[in-house]
């Protein structure tokens, strides 16, 4: 009788020290961790800033949010499928300072938040254009815009 209250007890003790306390569901794999995540930064509110790229002649206008370390933007990168979908994220996120991307085949708008204090906008274009994939700021690389899979060769947007 002792050993199966003493076995109780023990399982009783393990259950309890083995317990985990709910966490939060993350956000997506495309997410990278920092070590300096600040849950102040969550709480402050974005404050919209208009911010301007310059290509060529054409003036390209963006919406970057900023919220402490950590800028946000959307732009337009041209592809088709899933496989296109992969690559684009994962040259975006190659680049130092890139904290979370997303592409919407259907839309082709592309979620960006950065460090701006390490990268920019224009080298995440730059990484997305050297994989083969047009963005409304720079043309793909047409040597690897013509190695992409069938399927993933989009047709080009105009210069």
């Amino acid at each position: 009788m002792k050993n199966i209250v003493l076995l109780l007890f023990v399982l009783g003790f393990w259950q309890l020290a083995t317990a985990q306390q709910p966490t939060a569901p993350k956000e997506q794999t495309t997410e990278k961790s920092t070590e300096k995540n600040s849950p102040k930064a969550d709480e402050k509110a974005c404050m919209p800033n208009d911010k301007s790229v310059m290509s060529g002649k054409k003036m390209i206008r963006k919406k970057a949010a900023v919220s402490d370390k950590w800028a946000s933007t959307q732009f337009k990168v041209w592809g088709n499928c899933g496989m296109c979908k992969k690559t684009i994220v994962k040259s975006a996120m190659a680049v130092n300072g890139v904290k979370f991307v997303d592409w919407d085949m259907d839309t082709h708008q592309f979620t960006l938040k950065y460090d701006a204090s390490l990268t920019s906008v224009e080298a995440v274009h730059k990484a997305i254009a050297a994989a083969g994939y047009d963005t409304d700021l720079i043309l793909g690389d047409d040597k690897a815009y013509k190695n992409l899979h069938a399927c993933c060769q989009y047709e080009r947007r105009e210069q």
